[in-house]
């Protein structure tokens, strides 16, 4: 079976000098625009539609859709925002960029420690969370089969339902978790305001 690369180079290199042109032009215009005809799909295809969900079948005042944009969706409550522009001191979040892997979980705007967020962390842990220098804690995500960016994107393109379904469930389990494990929602809420005390400072 010939390999792409040569498919691609018979398509470029035959045909007359006016065809050849073309088709160069076309090639280039491709490369140039792709990436963001990419993130432009994953927004509309993915993204808004996946907000729209959390929206309408999930969230409870006051947390509420702080940002989105083609590789992220953040929600967070008005009191963890330090304004309208805020993301939030802290949010629940589906971030998927160019990288292989989602992270779902509960993410901060600045990676240092407080005291309450130590028992914070203790409280995930619990939930096997797991954290990092921006993240709280993420959810760990086993099932993900969409490692490879071209993999993922042809979701996007084919079926992004799916895509949409599989953040929904996640997101979903973080959200409970927040909402439902005893203490931990207050923790928040203590956390930021330590948070806001300190930038007062």
């Amino acid at each position: 079976m010939m390999d792409r690369k040569k498919i691609i180079e018979e398509y470029l290199f035959e045909g007359t000098p006016e065809e050849k042109k073309e088709k160069f032009e076309i090639a280039w215009d491709v490369r140039e625009s792709f990436d963001s005809i990419r993130s432009g799909q994953s927004k509309t295809k993915v993204f808004e539609p996946l907000a729209s969900r959390i929206e309408k079948d999930l969230l409870e005042e006051p947390f509420k859709i702080t940002y989105l944009d083609w590789g992220s969706v953040y929600v967070a409550k008005r009191e963890w925002r330090q304004d309208e522009k805020d993301r939030g001191i802290y949010a629940i979040c589906v971030e998927k960029w160019n990288r292989g892997w989602p992270t779902i979980g509960i993410v901060r705007n600045k990676p240092f420690t407080t005291d309450t967020e130590k028992q914070i962390g203790d409280i995930l842990s619990r939930q096997n969370f797991r954290p990092t220098q921006w993240y709280l804690g993420y959810i760990p995500i086993p099932d993900w089969n969409y490692g490879d960016l071209r993999d993922y994107y042809r979701i996007v393109l084919l079926n992004p339902l799916e895509i949409v379904d599989f953040f929904f469930n996640y997101f979903k389990q973080v959200y409970e978790i927040v909402r439902k494990t005893p203490g931990l929602e207050q923790l928040l809420d203590r956390s930021v305001e330590e948070r806001k005390a300190q930038v007062q400072k």
